[in-house]
């Protein structure tokens, strides 16, 4: 049988964790009147470092938070191929 509910709690935590990430980065973009590309370039990498250290902490520390820590292992993707692709779209056109 399948374990749809463990599914669906690793993409909810992925959505909301890579929302509240790249949120906070969009609203620095807007405070700041904007940011230099190496800037976002070596924030979104250093969100694909810590957010996946973070979940691998969270895993070996507290196991019953399984999928959970999935989620926030895989948080980065979204957003961040969300903004590559929105930056080839800006070249694009």
């Amino acid at each position: 049988m399948d374990d749809t509910s463990s599914d669906k709690r690793v993409v909810f935590t992925a959505a909301i964790a890579s929302a509240v990430a790249y949120g906070t980065l969009a609203s620095f973009y807007v405070a700041r009147g904007g940011l230099s590309s190496a800037t976002i370039y070596l924030t979104i990498i250093g969100l694909f470092v810590t957010l996946p250290l973070i979940g691998f902490g969270l895993k070996s520390l507290l196991p019953r938070l399984h999928d959970y820590a999935h989620g926030v292992i895989l948080s980065p993707l979204p957003g961040a191929i969300t903004y590559l692709l929105a930056i080839t779209w800006m070249a694009i056109t």
